[in-house]
């Protein structure tokens, strides 16, 4: 009697805490992030494939803003198998235009050795928007795309695609339910 009444409160007691502890359509943010108002939020995506796949690092404003990177990373995070964080984070930029630059550097240094990508992205305030640098060598480019980061309703997901293959016209997708 007494280990049937034990078990079935531990039971009872592991219901609820199941109950209790799932929230939905709950964004979660790492530590370190802090909703800004009045600025504009930024993502970076490495996506210029290269020979031997070097390090890049990405550079706003002047100032170097992320560790050593390589193809395909979104900075500073949001997604696995790609090298970056899990974290749906944004950089905090200034609003209007931003200059963007990515480059390998010297060996165990921060200086530039060769530049990748250098390209300017206008902001507005209090949006969410990532830049997909895309392409190669001298035909660089940036892709700058204004995310949607509002939370869609229970069960159901928010997909964009975006076609960063140079040169060829749009992609038709099919969804047959």
């Amino acid at each position: 009697m007494k280990k049937t009444l034990i078990y079935s409160l531990a039971c009872v007691l592991c219901v609820v805490m199941a109950i209790t502890g799932c929230t939905k359509n709950e964004l979660k943010l790492s530590a370190g992030y802090t909703e800004t108002v009045g600025v504009a939020k930024l993502k970076v995506v490495h996506a210029m494939p290269f020979a031997l796949n070097p390090n890049i690092q990405i550079a706003l404003n002047g100032d170097r803003i992320s560790n050593i990177i390589t193809y395909c990373t979104p900075f500073p995070g949001g997604g696995l198998n790609t090298g970056g964080s899990s974290q749906p984070d944004y950089l905090a930029a200034l609003v209007g235009a931003n200059a963007i630059k990515l480059s390998t550097p010297n060996l165990n240094t921060n200086q530039d050795s060769v530049l990748r990508f250098s390209g300017n992205v206008v902001l507005e305030a209090d949006k969410n928007y990532t830049a997909f640098i895309t392409d190669t060598a001298a035909t660089a480019v940036s892709v700058l795309v204004t995310d949607n980061v509002s939370l869609p309703d229970s069960g159901k997901s928010n997909y964009r695609f975006v076609n960063l293959i140079p040169n060829v016209a749009a992609i038709d997708l099919y969804y047959n339910r």
